[in-house]
């Protein structure tokens, strides 16, 4: 009992700390075209090749009916982070 009171103190500060940690980060993804059919790398891009993001933002909708193209979609939040940084994929 005298140590449940103790550390009651030091409980409500980690979960108030928690609490106030434990917001969302949003991350921007962007969509973007990489190589046409023929393999050049810049604009103008082939008239068949599409890349449309989602309207909710979840995801994307790609069209590359031809041999060689090539579309991303990506985001520059984690620059700089080495894959083997990364404990867990939430």
């Amino acid at each position: 009992m005298i140590i449940a009171k103790l550390f009651r103190p030091l409980l409500t500060l980690l979960v108030l700390s928690l609490s106030l940690s434990a917001t969302a980060t949003i991350i921007d993804f962007e969509t973007f075209k990489i190589r046409n059919a023929n393999g050049t790398i810049s604009a103008p891009y082939d008239s068949d090749l599409m890349i449309t993001e989602n309207a909710a933002g979840d995801g994307f909708h790609a069209i590359t009916p031809r041999g060689g193209q090539k579309v991303g979609y990506g985001t520059n939040a984690f620059n700089g982070f080495q894959i083997n940084s990364f404990t867990r994929a939430c």
